[in-house]
Order: C-alpha cells, then structure tokens, then sequence
C-alpha cells in the first residue's frame, strides 16, 4: 500500500553573531562583542512511498546516524494507506543532513517547510534572572549563618526554599 510520512524535526543551535562598535574619533581598533545567538529550527516534511513500513526502517536507520530520535510517533493504518507521523528530535548540527538523507529516500517530497526563531533575547533574560536568583539565595544562606531568633531563621529558610524552587 501507498504510505505517507510526516515528519517534525526540531533543533536548537548556536552561531556566533558580533557587533562591533568605535568611540568616534578614535584610532583604535573596534571593540567587538561576541553573542551567541540562539536559534531554534522546526522542520516538516512530507514523504510519498510506496512501501511506508520498509521506509520507517530506513528512517530509524538515519535516525541513529544523526543522534536524532522520535520524539513523537503516530500511525495511522487503513484500508488504502499507512500514515506514519513523526516528531523528530536532532542535534542541531545534524538537522540539515539529516534532512538531505530524509530527501534521498525512495519516494517523493510532496510538502517541505524549515524556520528558525531567534530566542537569544530571552535566553539571555532567563540567564540573567538565574544569575540573580543564585546570588540572592548565596546571600540568604549567608543570613542564615548570622540569623539568631528562631523567627528570623524560619524567614530566611522561607525565603531559600522559594528562591531554591524558582532556580529548578
């Protein structure tokens, strides 16, 4: 029976960006500041194949090849075809050729689409408020050391507790 495959792929990656910048005036060489960007790439990709249960094989197969594995399988199985639905998870330096090997499969790419997401802005932001939090909860740990009424040490565990929870 003819069979079709949906497949999801996620991945995460981080390229290097820079901006660079120069005090007006000056002859000295620019300052450059390195971010990390963050980008998050979700793929989808239809296959036509003749043959759906021998391709899922091949498929599992490029799987272990890019360190990628199935985060989510569904099949759909009647009469006329068998529907596989993937949700693919991959190292982000493997997205692209395991994409290629998913191409070169024995069947036809009928629905093809790949975007990225810049999330460095609020990567850095959660960097940032965890950066704060552990500071505080070292500050905490430092009052508990100095707290000497029974109350003023319960205040301060309440306090380490919560930030301990935000932290996880």
């Amino acid at each position: 029976p003819e069979g079709n495959r949906d497949m999801t792929m996620d991945s995460k990656t981080a390229m290097p960006a820079t901006e660079e910048g120069m005090s007006s005036g000056s002859a000295q060489s620019p300052d450059v500041l390195v971010i990390d960007q963050k980008i998050i790439r979700n793929g989808t990709i239809n296959i036509s194949v003749k043959d759906a249960l021998k391709t899922k094989a091949e498929v599992d197969a490029i799987l272990a090849k890019h360190k990628a594995y199935v985060g989510n399988e569904q099949l759909d199985n009647n009469d006329y075809q068998t529907n596989y639905h993937l949700q693919i998870r991959v190292p982000a330096d493997q997205m692209d050729a395991l994409i290629a090997d998913l191409e070169a499969l024995d069947g036809t790419v009928t629905f093809k689409s790949i975007n990225a997401r810049d999330v460095t802005e609020e990567y850095m932001d959660l960097e940032t408020r965890l950066t704060n939090k552990r500071a505080y909860l070292d500050q905490y740990r430092q009052l508990l050391k100095t707290a000497r009424t029974i109350e003023d040490i319960l205040k301060v565990r309440e306090q380490i507790r919560v930030l301990e929870e935000e932290i996880e």
